[in-house]
């Protein structure tokens, strides 16, 4: 590792029209004493060119050039494997930082010795211009984690519900030499859509310590373009499928993994599973529907037990339905 304390992981795509506010909000880290590392995703509009005439105020600058689109997911670990910065923060190049947060969120990482911090977070959508905070059921699950922990560090085994927390890759700052270490292959998944599914469970798992931080470090911004991937709900969202079984093979390789978070799995697969559903394509519904259910059908006994035990919200009957 070298002497600087933050790495700055942003995969771009097509963003030549973009690249002018990726300065902006990458000159906000000129006090930070960070490395950015761009990573183009194969992008096809001029991105390259415009990020290699970049000035960002920022003196550790490194465009990394893929030679084709294979996803965020890709060149996230890319990027990451690149890093030299004590600790890592994973940024889309349309968002905003905020250097305050990310202050404290360090000083909080520095002083409790968390190997990864979960940070609060803000949304703009498209035509607004205040943020509308966390979804609903987030701010939910926050408040009940944070009121109990307020800032102390604390294991993952305290708090299995955080794994239901949305699988945001911008909403945490993680120690680098600690995921690094242990050789993750890949830290995020490499499908075009739901690849940061992955990288939140590599990431929560493989923590000795978190922490949460109630600042927010990036303004997610929400697009309405119907090309944006968050907005396309065609043959690409089966990749949610590929993405849930990568974590559920990770479970079901440690059976102290798949005892402790069987359930949790389980609920955030019903969640993510029904949200998806209630905005595909009519095209793509049947085979969506039988992608679960081969997903559901892969659940053991055991897990179907566990989840029976410690089912508050009707997991377990939406398992049986699906059976």
């Amino acid at each position: 590792m070298s002497s600087k304390l933050l790495s700055v992981i942003v995969p771009v795509y097509n963003i030549a029209d973009h690249v002018r506010h990726l300065a902006g909000e990458l000159s906000k880290l000129v006090d930070v004493d960070a490395e950015v590392i761009v990573v183009d995703d194969g992008s096809s509009d001029g991105t390259v060119a415009a990020l290699r005439t970049l000035d960002a105020g920022v003196a550790d600058l490194t465009v990394i050039e893929c030679p084709e689109n294979a996803g965020a997911g890709v060149a996230r670990n890319v990027g990451f494997a690149r890093a030299v910065g004590k600790y890592t923060l994973f940024f889309d190049g349309d968002d905003n930082l905020h250097a305050d947060g990310i202050h404290a969120t360090i000083e909080d990482l520095e002083r409790t010795g968390a190997d990864a911090s979960i940070n609060s977070y803000e949304f703009i959508r498209d035509g607004q211009s205040t943020s509308t905070g966390m979804n609903v059921i987030d701010r939910v699950l926050w408040k009940e984690l944070f009121g109990k922990f307020r800032g102390e560090p604390f294991s993952l085994g305290d708090a299995p519900r955080l794994l239901e927390f949305t699988n945001y890759p911008w909403n945490k700052i993680i120690r680098t030499d600690r995921y690094q270490s242990l050789g993750l292959d890949p830290l995020f998944g490499e499908t075009k859509v739901n690849n940061d599914i992955q990288g939140h469970w590599n990431i929560l798992l493989n923590a000795q310590r978190l922490v949460l931080v109630d600042r927010t470090i990036v303004t997610h911004h929400v697009s309405g373009a119907r090309d944006h991937l968050s907005n396309q709900f065609g043959r690409e969202r089966l990749d949610l499928f590929v993405a849930l079984r990568s974590v559920h093979d990770t479970l079901k390789a440690d059976p102290d993994l798949v005892d402790r978070y069987g359930p949790v799995f389980w609920a955030f697969v019903r969640r993510l599973v029904t949200w998806a559903e209630a905005k595909l394509r009519e095209d793509v519904a049947v085979a969506f529907s039988r992608e679960s259910n081969a997903l559901v059908s892969e659940i053991t006994f055991a897990e179907l037990l566990d989840t029976h035990k410690s089912d508050a919200a009707g997991t377990y009957r939406w398992l049986m339905g699906r059976i």
